[in-house]
């Protein structure tokens, strides 16, 4: 299978059927959630591009060339389609527990600065873990790049919402966990069938399966960014209606 076809049927349809669901079920949330899904697109390209060429400079994964279109720096072409196939699935995903099960309402929130700093520390922690493991190299060398990537971004959005994160929290998980599931099978997959391989010199030798605890760890990392910074998005949007209803 190539990596076309991959992104295709386990990330694309999903995906567009999600939102096609979505544009029925909640239809007059759609603009608002195309407007976030189109800021964390923007930003997931712009942010991991580097860091992915890294990657695959490094030869921490790899793919078969045969199996891509083609590559821009180092990385395949599907691999830039890949950031944005999955943040249009994730936050689709998100936006339909956000809106069907979340009534709006006109309450104001205070700012619990505990509970942001609580998350905030959480994720500095695991931002000085990713350095010092990247400081090990070796079989942490891929994990070190995961956590000291994406924690500082995870840490940022504690740091300015946390508290509606707490507040929905039934959602949060929901919302991050069953696409992570899937995303673990969609990626096992993958490894599998040779549509792309991790490096066995840069891991940790511990697999869920075929499944790499780093690449269990990624989808885990990427879907808390984009599931954390819709809902911040959409608790943004709610207090700007609130406020101009006020008027």
């Amino acid at each position: 299978m190539s990596y076309a076809s991959f992104l295709f049927l386990f990330i694309i349809i999903p995906g567009s059927l999600l939102y096609f669901f979505a544009k029925k079920k909640i239809p007059t949330e759609i603009h608002v959630m195309k407007l976030g899904i189109l800021f964390l697109s923007v930003m997931a390209v712009g942010y991991t591009t580097p860091w992915d060429n890294y990657l695959v400079y490094k030869g921490i994964w790899t793919y078969g060339a045969e199996r891509v279109w083609g590559v821009i720096g180092y990385v395949p072409i599907e691999e830039y389609l890949f950031f944005v196939a999955q943040t249009f699935m994730t936050g689709v995903f998100a936006t339909l527990l956000y809106f069907y099960f979340i009534s709006v309402s006109e309450k104001k929130y205070p700012s619990p600065w505990k509970k942001r700093l609580s998350g905030v520390a959480f994720y500095i922690s695991l931002t000085i873990l990713g350095f010092y493991f990247l400081k090990l190299s070796g079989h942490y060398l891929y994990m070190g790049l995961i956590l000291s990537w994406a924690c500082p971004i995870l840490a940022l959005q504690w740091g300015c919402g946390g508290e509606f994160l707490l507040e929905k929290w039934k959602v949060f998980i929901t919302a991050v966990g069953l696409p992570t599931l899937y995303l673990w099978a969609a990626d096992a997959y993958a490894i599998k069938n040779g549509i792309w391989t991790i490096a066995e010199t840069y891991i940790v030798p511990f697999k869920i399966g075929w499944l790499p605890l780093e690449e269990a760890t990624f989808f885990l990392v990427t879907n808390l960014m984009v599931v954390q910074g819709l809902i911040l998005f959409f608790e943004w949007k709610r207090s700007r209606l609130f406020a101009t209803s006020k008027r």
